[in-house]
């Protein structure tokens, strides 16, 4: 005798869509990686891009979870992410309901049937698995705006927490705060002739500060800045000086 019964919809076009049942039974895919792969795959090829912003929206899920769930699906061979080569700034995804897109040792393989073919004399990546703290994913979930830079992001996932595996706040925030640095020192070099202008470099100092490492801005108009900077002190120079003469003069009239 069944032990339940089933209330089914009606398959209406556009209500419903179809999965492979070797999705359905890949134990590899997290919660969240299945979710998404599901809704992915459910919206139409060609009219339909990969965004972050529409799927957290969609699946009421942080960018975290997103980029969590995103680098499931790449080692579980769902997905492939490359860099998009009509515009540099942005990301091209790769799906295959196969779960045939894997890496090894830098080169991806990618297939029409659902056998994994292997490279000859090629090693399978191993990845070692670590707890992480709340405090670590407290921390990432308050640099997320930086994720919105590209290559900041591929640091981020692929470097940092994909192939060295940090797990703890410590270690990912020292990473971060070199980075920072080393994008503060990058912009900071953009100053020209800084000795002439010692007050406008000051000011120039703690804009980078503010923009870098409070603001999470990575991408900013130095140049721009440093030449305001620049001409607005070098102004208000040559007014106090002009006004100091103007002073002594009145002070100390001249025959």
């Amino acid at each position: 005798m069944k032990n339940k019964t089933v209330i089914r919809k009606k398959l209406e076009k556009g209500n419903y869509t179809t999965i492979q049942y070797s999705i359905l039974k890949d134990i590899r895919l997290s919660a969240n990686g299945f979710r998404l792969l599901v809704n992915i795959l459910a919206d139409s090829d060609d009219n339909f891009d990969l965004s972050p912003t529409v799927y957290c929206k969609r699946l009421n899920i942080t960018k975290v979870t997103f980029l969590n769930a995103i680098k499931n699906l790449v080692e579980c061979g769902y997905v492939k992410k490359d860099i998009s080569k009509i515009n540099s700034s942005k990301n091209h995804y790769i799906l295959s309901e196969f779960g045939n897109l894997k890496q090894h040792q830098g080169e991806t393989i990618e297939s029409n049937s659902d056998t994994t073919i292997k490279l000859k004399d090629a090693k399978e990546p191993v990845i070692q698995t670590q707890v992480r703290t709340k405090e670590f994913d407290d921390y990432l979930k308050s640099i997320l705006d930086l994720a919105d830079n590209k290559d900041f992001e591929i640091l981020l996932m692929d470097k940092w927490i994909g192939e060295l595996n940090i797990s703890t706040k410590i270690e990912l925030k020292t990473k971060v705060d070199e980075y920072l640095v080393s994008i503060y020192n990058e912009y900071l070099g953009l100053a020209k002739n800084p000795e002439k202008n010692p007050k406008a470099l000051i000011d120039y100092k703690k804009w980078l500060k503010v923009e870098i490492f409070d603001n999470h801005k990575l991408e900013l108009n130095a140049q721009n800045k440093w030449a305001i900077l620049s001409l607005v002190t070098n102004k208000k120079a040559n007014k106090t000086d002009y006004e100091t003469e103007m002073g002594d003069y009145y002070e100390n009239p001249r025959d």
